[in-house]
C-alpha cells in the first residue's frame, strides 16, 4: 500500500506493523503524524499530566502492585533487585526484558495473555499509574512541519527532558521488576505442573487408557495455565475488563480517560475472589495458588499492623467506617499496607450500613448515592472529576 500507491495507512495497520517491524512502524507512525494529532497528543497526555509525574517517579510497585505475590519469596526477591538495577540503568531495564523473554515458559505465557511488557511505548497506561506520552516520550514533528512548529516543540522537549529522565527511570523499573516477578511466578509454577507430554508424544503413543490420561494431563495442564495466567494478572494490577485482544485494549483506553488506572482499579475487586473462580472453573492447583498468597500477604500486613498497635510506634484505626481505616498514622503520615485492597473492602462495608466515621471521631449517617459518587470520584482521572 506503501509502496504502490503512497497511501496513508490507518491506525491498525501501524499497530500491526509495529509488532513484526517496531522501528519501522515507529518511523511509519512519526512520518504521519499531522499537527493536529501533535495537538490531540497533548491534550490527552495532559489530561492525566500532573498525577502521572507525581506517580509516576516511584519505585513502590512491590508494595502495591506486587503485594500479593511477594510471599513467592524466592521470585520477589528476585523482581526487587531487578527493579532497583533497571531504575538505574537502560542497560540493566534491557537485560532483564531479555532475561524474562529466555525463561523456559515465556511463549506459553504470551499465549496465555501473561501480561509481560517491553520497554517504552507498549505499556499500557490504564494498568498502572498513567505513564502520560506528554511526559514519557519528547514529540516527534511531522516531516512537513514549519520551522515555527519544530521550534515549538523542541522548547517543549528541552524542558520536559529532566522529568521525562525521572519518568523514564521509574518506568523501567516498574516494567522490569514487574515483568520478572510475573514470569517468575508463572515458570517456577509451569515447571511444577507441566506433565511434559507434547504433541509428537501423544501421536505416537497407542490408543487405549493411557492416552486418555495424558491427553486429559494435557487439557488440564492448558487450562491451568491460562487460569494462572489471569490469577498473576490480576493480582498485579492488571484487572480483567471483560474481553481480549484489542478489543480489551481499545475499552482500557476508553476508560483510561474518565479514570485514573481503572484495571488497577478493577483487579482490587476481582483478587479476593480468584481463589472461587478458579476452582469454579475447574483448577484446584491455581484455586490454592491464589488463596494461599492472598492469605499469606495480608495475614502478614494485619499482623504487622497489629505489631505497630501494640508497641505505640504508630496508631491504627480499626473501625472501616473510617477513611483511616488499616492504616497505621504517625502524625499526619499514614502507611497503608494493604494496596488499595482495603478502600474496596470500607466501600462496600460503608455501603452496606449508610454511615462514615468523620476526621474528629463522630459516627455520621451517609447516602449511599454519597459513597458511591465519593468512591468514583477518588479513582477519577482530573477529566473525570471535571466531568
Amino acid at each position: 500500500k506503501i509502496l504502490d500507491t503512497g497511501e496513508r495507512l490507518e491506525k491498525g495497520e501501524i499497530d500491526l506493523m509495529s509488532e513484526i517491524f517496531p522501528e519501522f512502524g515507529s518511523a511509519l507512525r512519526h512520518r504521519q503524524q499531522s499537527w493536529e494529532a501533535v495537538v490531540g497528543t497533548i491534550l490527552r497526555g495532559g489530561s492525566n499530566a500532573i498525577k502521572a509525574i507525581k506517580s509516576s517517579i516511584d519505585f513502590s510497585f512491590p508494595g502495591r502492585q506486587g503485594l500479593v505475590l511477594l510471599s513467592e519469596l524466592p521470585q520477589a526477591r528476585h523482581a526487587v533487585a531487578t527493579q532497583y538495577r533497571a531504575g538505574f540503568s537502560d542497560t540493566a531495564a534491557e537485560a532483564a526484558l531479555v532475561e524474562v523473554k529466555t525463561m523456559p515458559y515465556y511463549l506459553h505465557g504470551k499465549k496465555h495473555n501473561l501480561g509481560i511488557r517491553t520497554l517504552g511505548s507498549t505499556l499500557r497506561p490504564e494498568e498502572v499509574y498513567e505513564m502520560s506520552n506528554l511526559i514519557r516520550d519528547p514529540i516527534v514533528a511531522r516531516e512537513a512541519a514549519s520551522r515555527a512548529e519544530r521550534a515549538a516543540l523542541t522548547g517543549v522537549n528541552i524542558a520536559s527532558y529532566p522529568v521525562r529522565r525521572l519518568v523514564k527511570s521509574s518506568e523501567n523499573a516498574y516494567v522490569s521488576g514487574l515483568n520478572s516477578l510475573r514470569q517468575g511466578v508463572f515458570d517456577n509454577y509451569m515447571t511444577l505442573w507441566d506433565p511434559h507430554i507434547d504433541a509428537a508424544m501423544l501421536k505416537a503413543m497407542p490408543a487405549g487408557p493411557e492416552k486418555v490420561a495424558a491427553q486429559k494431563l494435557v487439557a488440564q495442564f492448558e487450562s491451568d495455565s491460562a487460569m494462572l495466567a489471569r490469577v498473576i494478572n490480576v493480582f498485579t494490577g492488571r484487572g480483567y475488563l471483560g474481553t481480549t485482544g484489542r478489543r480489551e485494549a481499545e475499552a482500557a483506553d476508553l476508560l483510561n480517560l474518565p479514570f485514573f488506572s481503572p484495571r488497577l482499579a478493577i483487579s482490587r475487586f476481582e483478587a479476593p475472589f480468584m481463589p472461587l473462580y478458579a476452582l469454579a472453573k475447574g483448577n484446584p492447583r491455581v484455586a490454592w495458588m491464589a488463596a494461599r498468597n492472598l492469605v499469606a500477604s495480608y495475614g502478614a500486613a494485619t499482623a504487622l499492623l497489629g505489631v505497630i498497635a501494640a508497641s505505640g510506634l504508630a496508631t491504627v484505626e480499626t473501625d472501616w467506617r473510617s477513611p483511616d481505616f488499616g492504616t497505621a498514622r504517625v502524625g499526619n503520615t499514614r502507611v497503608d499496607f494493604y494496596a488499595g485492597f482495603k478502600q474496596v473492602a470500607r466501600f462496600i462495608a460503608q455501603w452496606k450500613i449508610a454511615q462514615k466515621k468523620t476526621e474528629s471521631g463522630k459516627i455520621v449517617d451517609i447516602s449511599r448515592y454519597d459513597l458511591t459518587e465519593n468512591f468514583i470520584l477518588n479513582k477519577a482521572s482530573p477529566v473525570g472529576n471535571l466531568a
